[in-house]
């Protein structure tokens, strides 16, 4: 259908007169009008929180660009969100004052900036857990961010961010509470293999 969509299109043609092959061209299209793959629809999570739906609060311990909490927002759910990336913090309030104008709800989102490796969960309370962590190649990060620790590769990654904060946050969910991780397959078997949530989760 894009291809009968004008702008689209013409944005299609575009890129193909800057040297792009037909695939790279149509790539180009699908992430301006419809987001890139990786990045996190607030659609998404909003379909997330009606399946499972949270009562308490959502937990995102890393929250990156603000698309699981605008789905929060939009619901009303209370969102806990941390990331290490600073500079974020004035998109993140204007974020709030704009789309959550109510005094009544200006509560609903809570934002930490500090690295989540080195957070006390124990002072939250939420039912839900739900994150996309940095996806990281077993030698370097497919995603870095400012501010972000650097880690040697993924094993150092995973032991000294991803395991230790999966352990905190799940010990600290409320029970019968959700965990859900947006993580490719071969972070999800290393999770697995490291027996860190419950196999029947």
């Amino acid at each position: 259908d894009w291809q009968r969509n004008e702008s689209e299109h013409r944005f299609y043609k575009f890129n193909l007169a800057q040297g792009k092959t037909p695939d790279k061209a149509r790539y180009a299209v699908f992430r301006l009008y419809y987001g890139a793959i990786h990045g996190f629809k607030p659609l998404v999570a909003k379909w997330m929180y009606c399946t499972y739906q949270p009562r308490i609060a959502v937990l995102d311990f890393s929250a990156g660009w603000g698309g699981r909490c605008l789905g929060a927002m939009a619901l009303g759910i209370p969102y806990i969100g941390i990331d290490t990336n600073v500079d974020l913090r004035p998109v993140y309030e204007r974020m709030v004052k704009e789309l959550d104008p109510s005094p009544s709800l200006r509560g609903t989102v809570s934002m930490h900036f500090q690295d989540s490796a080195a957070t006390d969960f124990a002072k939250f309370r939420y039912d839900m857990v739900f994150t996309s962590p940095p996806y990281f190649k077993t030698v370097q990060p497919v995603e870095g961010y400012a501010h972000m620790p650097h880690y040697a590769d993924r094993a150092d990654f995973n032991a000294r961010f991803l395991f230790p904060v999966i352990r905190k946050t799940y010990a600290h969910l409320s029970r019968g509470g959700t965990y859900a991780l947006n993580i490719p397959d071969d972070m999800h078997a290393e999770v697995r293999a490291a027996g860190i949530l419950p196999s029947r989760l």
